[in-house]
């Protein structure tokens, strides 16, 4: 009987003993399960970080790129503007002499004592001069009247 009894002892040690084996073992092997899962989250977040970081980089310089694009935009804007008002000023300025020039030799613009010459002076001076031719016309007549009776008279 105590044959037996060890036998059933010895039997239940063991299986206790493989029982005891076998929850160390599944306890290692849920350990090794939670150290992956651990190592796989590090390297998920560090996969995200490094993403995250590329994104970053990437939106950066597009931001960059459109900044300059958005400068480089401007800059034409403003020389073209320059040129254009180089352009204005040079033809205004040129139109301005043109106009006051056109409007000058059309008469919009007088001077008055011009004006005054054109309008009181030489009506009175041509005035004055028929006046005077008449009377020296009117003088040489009398002369050549008077050579004639003169020349008639001494002729007879």
């Amino acid at each position: 009987y105590q044959r037996r009894v060890h036998g059933m002892v010895g039997k239940t040690l063991e299986q206790a003993m493989l029982e005891v084996m076998q929850e160390e073992e599944l306890e290692a092997m849920r350990q090794q399960q939670l150290q992956f899962e651990q190592k796989r989250k590090e390297e998920l977040m560090e996969t995200q970080r490094l993403e995250a970081m590329e994104r970053r980089k990437f939106e950066e310089k597009e931001r960059r790129k459109k900044q300059e694009v958005e400068r480089l935009r401007r800059e034409k804007e403003t020389r073209e503007k320059f040129a254009a008002r180089l352009y204005a000023q040079h033809f205004l300025k040129n139109l301005e002499n043109r106009v006051y020039a056109h409007l000058e030799d059309e008469g919009w613009f007088h001077d008055t004592v011009e004006r005054e010459v054109e309008t009181e002076f030489f009506p009175w001076l041509l005035s004055r001069m028929d006046y005077e031719l008449d009377r020296r016309r009117a003088v040489h007549s009398l002369v050549d009247d008077l050579l004639q009776q003169a020349e008639a008279k001494s002729r007879r």
